[in-house]
């Protein structure tokens, strides 16, 4: 019984300060959005895509986040340009990215033209806004999650309670600035 109590105790201790942290950081986010929100009404057809952009930086981030933090513990993964683990699983992170962020350019084009929303952004742009936007999103977020578990690789931090909510936290807030920047190269 008093392992489970240490174990409650630990996870609030070190997940309390960090989870407050992002929150701060998802209404930065927010605020992110707002401003963004004059090129939004002028092209809503790329309402479509901000949530799903910045949802699968995140993912994709937690993916990797997970995969590095236990190889990291069982060994067979190290912060080493020669470790072939780390760099295939990055390599993986990308290759999903540029196949999953091209679908959604395509999809989200084809859903805005089905429900008529906007129609001012043909496909090839939809889908170059969602493959770029995704690419440097992509890249930021696997420098942030190897950095994350690196941290708490080398402390008593557990990576499981910190790894994944500073990624999907920080892809947010990266995400839309991103996404925001290259729709402003485009418009």
């Amino acid at each position: 019984m008093e392992l489970y109590h240490w174990e409650f105790n630990k996870i609030v201790r070190e997940s309390l300060p960090l989870l407050i942290g992002l929150t701060i950081l998802g209404i930065a986010s927010g605020l992110i959005l707002q401003y963004f929100k004059k090129i939004l009404l002028d092209l809503p057809e790329l309402l479509v895509l901000v949530p799903v952009i910045i949802g699968l930086g995140g993912n994709l981030g937690s993916i990797l986040g997970s995969r590095i933090t236990s190889g990291l513990h069982l060994g067979y993964i190290n912060f080493s340009l020669q470790n072939k683990t780390l760099l295939l699983n990055i390599t993986a992170i990308y290759i999903l990215s540029v196949l999953i962020f091209s679908l959604l350019g395509i999809t989200g084009s084809i859903f805005s033209e089905i429900f008529n929303i906007g129609g001012n952004i043909s496909l090839d742009i939809f889908i170059l806004i969602s493959l770029i936007s995704g690419f440097l999103i992509t890249t930021v977020m696997i420098l942030i999650t190897i950095i994350s578990s690196y941290i708490t690789y080398k402390t008593t931090i557990d990576p499981d309670s910190t790894v994944l909510p500073i990624v999907t936290s920080l892809c947010d807030l990266i995400g839309i600035s991103i996404f925001y920047y290259v729709v402003e190269i485009f418009f």
